[in-house]
């Protein structure tokens, strides 16, 4: 192979190499992951929130669940006292019958009280239930992202080692001369290297002098009369 041969691989390879760098940057960075993770996140606090406010009616219930008993024992005492014929003054039986009215609204109230909150629970208990299968399917979703991340990150690393490796080996090949010259064109413009069709070099798209293009049948290496890059023959591909 010529040495223009050896430099055209050469950027071959570092382009190889470059995509393959770019990949595993974004593989590592795993901006759907932390995506995923993030809505993971707020389904966690919107379970832990309900579950709060599931806690909170709950103790609610059991509060009016307290006041009805409260209530019924002071209902039943009413009755022992008005059905007893201990009293027998009119006003004070009135007077206590009012109250066992009074203490039976507030029972019928707490009745309904506790229907409209056991109708809450019931609802927070359903919607609980479908966060946490939502949070359970998004979790394992993530597992299976990270493991498939893991994998493909070692992969590419095996890919850069190996890339590596052979860019080395090819290095060895090319003078040193020419590899100064190419870094030197690398520092300036993209692909050092440049594609020689149909008398164009495809780095600059600018047609060739006809000297040129004839030196290049001669000459291994060959500058670009425009941009300065190494020509490269489209049949020497």
């Amino acid at each position: 192979m010529k040495q223009k041969d050896y430099l055209w691989k050469l950027q071959e390879i570092e382009k190889n190499l470059e995509q393959k760098e770019r990949i595993l940057k974004d593989v590592i960075k795993g901006e759907e992951i932390s995506k995923r993770i993030a809505e993971h996140k707020c389904i966690k606090n919107d379970f832990e929130t309900q579950k709060d406010i599931l806690k909170a009616k709950e103790n609610i219930l059991r509060k009016l669940e307290h006041e009805r008993r409260e209530l019924e024992y002071e209902i039943e005492e009413i009755k022992e006292r008005l059905y007893s014929g201990k009293i027998n003054d009119l006003k004070q039986l009135e007077k206590l019958m009012k109250k066992e009215e009074n203490k039976k609204e507030e029972l019928n109230e707490i009745d309904s009280k506790t229907l409209e909150i056991m109708e809450v629970v019931d609802d927070l208990k359903e919607e609980i239930k479908k966060i946490g299968v939502k949070g359970g399917t998004l979790g394992s979703t993530i597992k299976n992202m990270l493991k498939e991340r893991k994998i493909k990150i070692e992969k590419i690393e095996k890919d850069i080692i190996k890339i590596k490796a052979e860019k080395e080996a090819l290095l060895k090949k090319i003078n040193e001369e020419y590899i100064r010259m190419y870094m030197d064109i690398k520092s300036k413009k993209n692909n050092p290297v440049a594609i020689l069709k149909e008398d164009v070099c495809m780095g600059c798209h600018m047609d060739l002098p006809v000297m040129t293009v004839t030196k290049l049948k001669k000459q291994d290496i060959v500058l670009c009369n425009n941009c300065g890059r190494i020509l490269y023959p489209k049949s020497d591909e």
